[in-house]
């Protein structure tokens, strides 16, 4: 997305039915002023928002979806140990 240089964390908590909290380490290009920073910040939530809205699968970390929430991340299981 324009105007963020990178993502170095991300984490992402199922809150419930079609919440999600999602909280995340941006670096944001050094050239924006504070009126950019917080429209891209609106764009970043909106998007969000829409892609969670419209996704027909169920939300990372919910027991129906065991896959990861996002590349390379590790799921783990919630069955205890044998």
């Amino acid at each position: 997305m324009p105007g963020v240089r990178r993502v170095s964390e991300l984490l992402v908590t199922f809150l419930g039915p079609r919440r999600l909290w999602v909280l995340a380490r941006v670096e944001i290009d050094d050239r924006l002023d504070g009126a950019d920073v917080a429209s891209l910040v609106g764009t970043i939530e909106q998007t969000l928002r829409l892609d969670v809205t419209l996704s027909s699968r169920p939300c990372a970390g919910h027991p129906a979806d065991r896959s990861p929430p996002f590349p390379g991340a590790q799921v783990e299981s919630s069955s205890p140990p044998h």
